[in-house]
């Protein structure tokens, strides 16, 4: 028993001497790449206005607010996304594929005017 419980603390200090290394993966190739709003299409910024804010104890929810739900709305198999913001109307994107999007807000009805401080897709 003995010998298989040293076996497996050698195995594990192996394990973790071989994965400590400081070689980039895919020789240093990014693994995201930024997509601009204009090419894809995912125009939306929660802005807040903080300067006009008297006192922030006031407004302690002020940076809660937002969300984005990620989903399939129309079943074509694609991703589609719904943000939300604070005192920015709701957004809905329809996903078209290849990483473009199309703002469908106003012809599915789906924005808000007000607060919203969280969003889910069942």
């Amino acid at each position: 028993m003995k010998i298989i419980q040293k076996l497996i603390v050698f195995l594990a200090f192996v394990i973790l001497i071989i994965s400590c290394n400081n070689q980039n993966s895919k020789d240093g190739q990014e693994g995201f790449i930024k997509i601009p709003s204009e090419k894809s299409g995912l125009l939306f910024n929660n802005l807040l206005d903080e300067e006009n804010l008297k006192s922030p104890f006031n407004y302690i929810n002020l940076y809660l607010g937002g969300g984005v739900a990620i989903g399939d709305i129309n079943n074509d198999g694609l991703q589609d996304v719904y943000m939300t913001g604070n005192r920015t109307s709701s957004k809905l994107f329809l996903n078209k594929g290849n990483l473009q999007f199309e703002d469908i807000t106003s012809s599915s009805g789906t924005g808000t005017v007000g607060w919203s401080s969280a969003v889910s897709m069942a």
